[in-house]
């Protein structure tokens, strides 16, 4: 089927009702040319004879059998041919192709532009007629092909996601449908149902999004998680600042969340406690011993349930919900405290808020990186062999014992179910191709290696800190991020600092804090003193709660040792209330 253009409208207001300019030559194109579909009586009404030459239509239908992608495409292999673009071809061609007679009389013809929809829709195994713009001049000037193939790229300019959003949510007050939105555009449904969530929140605070990053540089998905928070100013506030510092939207806005569902939990908790007259506080009370410090009573212990009825009975949060109980009256219980000693501070500890920052950022990011992994898993190709290169080297010499002692747990690594799932089959092995294997082989690793550097709901992971060693070295986790980062993941800021070999200064340093001043990591200037921001000075009678350490090596955690530390002789005073949990059956989750 042929279609002329025409090229003057009947009047000037056609041309503003198609968003042309009144010089621009505009064509009311039929539903089946709209939908990238010929009609049956079309698809048969001797189309090859207005193919045949040497005078070409200016548009027709062109079958696929009788087009060639560009031999010489300048975009090579970089055609991006997604899964959400291969699906958006099913619902048809939107925008014609540019094609040329092929030189050599075959009859074809040559795409000079839209080689990505015919390559798109070839993959997605849809054949059709295609709707082609004809220049024949273009097959004897070769220069012409490629200068077009710049004009016709400058000439395009995709949709931000701020203003697909938009569309997406002015389409959803037309009365468009999940589905069927989904049909047309390659969008998955929920990337659909999250746009159009985020439109909303796009039209009354688009100013505020722009001052996050630029309008380019925003995702469907950033813009669906930043819908959680459009009326909360606070949020927007404080994610506003992060970004500024060189944090990602989407790693601020975990960090948010975390600390926001700490302080939740935190709360019902405290109240619960307060109702049943346990008083709880922040720190360890002066005077107040932990209850496994009591004289035991008939050779046993005194916990928390024998010293219900004590008046002095109070707890306080160590790490996340974790509680250490401990009595405010320990002189009723026979206790003596030992002997006064000097104590000192061990000048390489982390101040507490940093630590407490930490490991809130710390179990952030764990959930995006592993989102990531999971994502990244399902790949089918390896370029340069990348990952296959860095398993064999893992699995050769380099893969710490405490990983490699979970490599080999193979598919009872509990991280297995939300990453990689069950292990492949023989038969999935056999049919995966050699891009695809490397893949199947890195899952195991990273399951042993996640599982490794991950914190769990009691019990913190110091792989992070500079001031302790976690159940790998802080240099060894560097190698897998660096690995995953090369991937094309983006780290967080606490990740960054790991990276890049510099102590952790909190969430409000940013990317300043990559840079090593070799300095003891310090808090915000404008803390206020010392004690204020967490530290106490090595003459102190108290010495600062981040400073505290367990007085058992065998702390609960993924293995910590401190390094190096000066303790007194009475655990009460230097446990850490945000890095160890109180020792035995006392530490409550």
């Amino acid at each position: 089927m042929t279609v002329i253009i025409t090229t003057e409208p009947e009047t000037e207001t056609d041309h503003d009702q198609l968003g042309c300019p009144p010089d621009t030559a505009a064509v009311d194109l039929p539903a089946e040319l709209d939908s990238g579909k010929a009609g049956d009586d079309e698809a048969d009404n001797g189309n090859d004879d207005d193919l045949s030459g040497p005078d070409y239509p200016p548009f027709a239908w062109i079958p696929d059998k009788r087009l060639r992608p560009h031999p010489r495409n300048v975009r090579e292999d970089d055609l991006d041919l997604t899964d959400a673009f291969c699906r958006s071809l099913e619902a048809g061609i939107k925008q014609a192709l540019l094609v040329f007679p092929d030189p050599d009389g075959s009859g074809a013809f040559i795409v000079e532009d839209g080689n990505r929809r015919l390559l798109g829709s070839r993959k997605r195994g849809v054949t059709r007629e295609f709707p082609c713009m004809i220049d024949p001049a273009l097959a004897d000037n070769v220069a012409d092909q490629f200068t077009d193939m710049i004009t016709t790229a400058v000439q395009r300019k995709d949709l931000t996601a701020l203003q697909q959003s938009m569309a997406l949510f002015s389409a959803e007050e037309a009365g468009g449908k999940v589905r069927d939105i989904a049909a047309k555009t390659g969008l998955t449904q929920k990337d659909v149902k999250r746009g159009m969530t985020a439109g909303k929140m796009v039209r009354n605070k688009r100013d505020a999004l722009i001052k996050i990053k630029p309008e380019s540089d925003w995702t469907l998905l950033e813009m669906g998680q930043m819908a959680e928070f459009a009326d909360d100013e606070a949020a927007t506030e404080y994610i506003t600042s992060r970004a500024h510092r060189g944090t990602s939207v989407q790693h601020a806005i975990a960090f948010l969340k975390e600390e926001r569902q700490l302080e939740a939990d935190r709360a019902k908790l405290k109240a619960e406690l307060e109702a049943a007259g346990v008083a709880v506080t922040d720190d360890l009370p002066d005077g107040a011993v932990h209850l496994y410090s009591l004289p035991a009573k008939n050779g046993k212990s005194i916990d928390k349930q024998a010293h219900a009825n004590c008046p002095g009975r109070g707890a306080y949060f160590t790490y996340r919900t974790n509680l250490s109980h401990y009595c405010a009256q320990p002189d009723q219980h026979g206790y003596k405290p030992h002997s006064e000693q000097k104590r000192t501070r061990d000048k390489n500890a982390l101040p507490v808020k940093v630590v407490k920052e930490g490991n809130t950022a710390w179990k952030a990011c764990t959930q995006l990186r592993q989102d990531f992994i999971k994502s990244a898993l399902s790949r089918k190709t390896d370029p340069d062999q990348q990952v296959l290169r860095f398993v064999c080297a893992q699995v050769a010499k380099d893969m710490p014992h405490e990983v490699r002692a979970k490599y080999v747990q193979g598919s009872s690594l509990g991280s297995r179910n939300h990453m990689i799932g069950a292990p492949p089959t023989a038969e999935q092995i056999a049919a995966a191709k050699p891009g695809r294997l490397a893949w199947l082989f890195l899952a195991p690793l990273a399951a042993a290696y996640e599982e490794t550097i991950s914190s769990t709901k009691t019990s913190p992971s110091y792989v992070w800190r500079t001031d302790r060693q976690g159940a790998i070295t802080r240099e060894q986790t560097a190698v897998w991020l660096q690995f995953l980062i090369s991937l094309g993941y983006e780290p967080s800021l606490l990740e960054k600092t790991v990276v890049s070999k510099v102590p952790y200064k909190g969430e409000h340093a940013g990317d300043d804090a990559l840079v090593d001043d070799k300095t003891e990591p310090a808090l915000e200037s404008d803390a206020g003193s010392d004690a204020d921001r967490g530290h106490a000075e090595p003459d102190e009678a108290e010495p600062d709660e981040g400073s505290r350490e367990a007085e058992d090596e065998d702390d609960v955690g993924d293995g910590a040792r401190s390094v190096p530390r000066a303790l007194s002789d009475d655990a009460d005073t230097w446990a850490d209330p945000e890095s160890d949990a109180v020792m035995g059956e006392f530490a409550d989750a």
